[in-house]
């Protein structure tokens, strides 16, 4: 669509995303104004926040891997992941992982042993990193006992022409 479009098209877009007319108090030359402003700011914010890339994160080692007596270092370390954060997609998708990698990273831990010693190793420890974002469906199935609860996410990925 060129730039500001057409009225018909501008209006189809409105009707789509608002189910409804613009205004109609509104003066063509206005409206036209007004038009273009919304189109621009549809392909602004469709290019800006579509689920693509994964959002980096601070992850807490202990929150993955609890230990009572061991302490990591560093504390936390930095992971990508695919939230709703990571980018807007049209209902009743959601921006999910697309493609994921393990990732083994180095840890001094320090562990705690009897008598009030330290004991100072290196671990690797492997972690999930998301790579690639996807907007797929997700579906609520019925259990059969009237439960509802989120299914694993369908398999269909979101067009690009969204």
């Amino acid at each position: 669509m060129e730039k500001g479009g057409n009225k018909q098209a501008i209006n189809q877009l409105f009707q789509q995303i608002y189910k409804t007319s613009p205004p109609a108090s509104v003066n063509k030359e206005e409206q036209k104004r007004l038009d273009g402003l919304a189109n621009e700011h549809v392909v602004r914010a469709r290019e800006e926040t579509h689920c693509k890339k994964p959002t980096p994160i601070s992850v807490r080692v202990s929150d993955v891997y609890h230990h009572p007596h061991k302490t990591y270092a560093p504390p936390c370390t930095r992971l990508y992941q695919c939230t709703e954060k990571s980018g807007c997609c049209s209902e009743p998708k959601r921006c999910m992982p697309y493609k994921t990698e393990t990732v083994t990273l180095y840890f001094k831990v320090f562990t705690k042993i009897r008598g009030g010693t330290t004991d100072a190793t290196v671990e690797a420890l492997t972690f999930q990193n998301d790579t690639e974002c996807r907007c797929k469906n997700t579906s609520i199935m019925n259990s059969g006992t009237g439960n509802s609860s989120l299914a694993e996410t369908e398999l269909q990925d979101e067009s690009l022409s969204e």
